[in-house]
């Protein structure tokens, strides 16, 4: 929801108009599966640490709490 204000401003800004329903509508569409797709590589992702790390939970775990904590906040 952010995305799409942050988008009508930019567009409002731009075009001195907000973007009509149509193009929010595919916005919001497209935001959708970009999300999709980035929580299915980051669980891709953290299967492959998983792997790399020798099937180790605890190593694993503390990987990711270490360098993926604001990844998942944004995600």
């Amino acid at each position: 929801m952010i995305y799409l204000l942050f988008f009508n401003v930019i567009f409002y800004i731009l075009f001195s108009k907000c973007a009509n329903k149509n193009m929010n509508l595919r916005l919001v569409f497209i935001l959708i599966i970009i999300m999709y797709l980035g929580y299915i590589g980051r669980f891709f992702h953290s299967k492959d640490i998983y792997s790399t790390m020798n099937n180790d939970d605890k190593l694993t775990r503390d990987f990711i709490n270490q360098h993926y904590n604001s990844w998942i906040f944004l995600g």
